[in-house]
């Protein structure tokens, strides 16, 4: 929560924060966290979370080179720095990524056999839950799912509920009329000359609670986040069938994905092309 400070409008952070480290491309790059989390813990290899009080000013070098790639920036929501070392308050950036490359060449991925990728405007992205559709447990799994996305891509690719459908980007709904042999269908509409997304709704079997409704949930928030089409690999999220072992968790590939469609927000540059004003609605429909 935030406290009011004396005068001048300033404002004090009391309670503690959960300081999330991240990096991209890779994973498992060595972080020299020089100030001690409250259990005493400091140095650690991403992706690895460290407690602090909100107060708490937190000092972190990154290493200048991983995987051959140079230390690009950090980056987190709201900000970023091109100093390898930084401090900054645990209150101000709870999940902190660094780069390497160019900021915008994030592999591995599937990238060409996802195809079209497409991207959303703002951050983050409103997701509304209609829950009279969908049972308590279904609709516990679906979040459950879906914070993975955000568990994964350090708040700079991120969504927020909302509480109305008419404020929200995406609209999750839970449909018994969707037809064997499938589980679950993502619909958006998209710009066609930017690949802007304008909206998306979600559709899952209301049978779907537990693992499996974790799963198809969190899938399918990545179609409806940009990736299109679906990866060849059996191991990644966003393969094209659910068989009750995959589908765990969103993959390093998965991310790398993700973030190509949104390098501008890494720090990288995208051709943008100009919105055409013609729209074109999609649905893709998974197993």
């Amino acid at each position: 929560m935030w406290g009011c400070g004396g005068g001048g409008g300033s404002f004090t952070a009391y309670g503690t924060r959960e300081v999330r480290f991240q990096s991209a491309p890779y994973d498992n790059v060595p972080l020299d966290v020089e100030t001690p989390d409250l259990n005493g813990q400091t140095d650690g290899a991403t992706n690895f979370v460290r407690l602090y009080d909100a107060q708490d000013r937190v000092t972190v070098q990154a290493p200048s080179t991983t995987g051959g790639l140079p230390f690009f920036r950090w980056v987190w929501p709201g900000g970023y720095s091109t100093s390898p070392t930084i401090t900054i308050e645990a209150a101000l950036a709870d999940q902190l990524t660094v780069v390497y490359g160019d900021g915008c060449t994030f592999e591995p991925n599937y990238v060409e056999a996802a195809g079209q990728l497409f991207y959303w405007s703002r951050m983050p992205v409103r997701v509304y839950f209609d829950e009279s559709t969908g049972s308590p447990d279904a609709v516990a799994a679906a979040r459950e799912g879906m914070q993975r996305w955000n568990d994964r891509l350090g708040g700079i690719i991120e969504w927020i509920e909302v509480q109305d459908a008419s404020s929200a980007n995406v609209v999750v709904r839970w449909d018994p009329d969707i037809e064997p042999p499938y589980v679950a269908y993502t619909t958006y509409t998209y710009d066609t000359g930017s690949g802007r997304l304008l909206s998306a709704t979600i559709r899952i079997l209301p049978s779907l609670d537990g693992d499996a409704g974790r799963a198809l949930a969190s899938h399918e928030l990545g179609h409806a986040l940009g990736i299109s089409g679906h990866s060849p690999e059996w191991s990644d999220l966003m393969y094209s069938t659910y068989t009750g072992l995959n589908m765990q968790e969103v993959t390093l590939r998965d991310a790398n994905t993700l973030r190509t469609a949104y390098c501008h927000l890494f720090g990288g540059s995208r051709s943008a092309s100009p919105n055409s004003g013609e729209t074109r609605e999609v649905t893709v429909k998974c197993r």
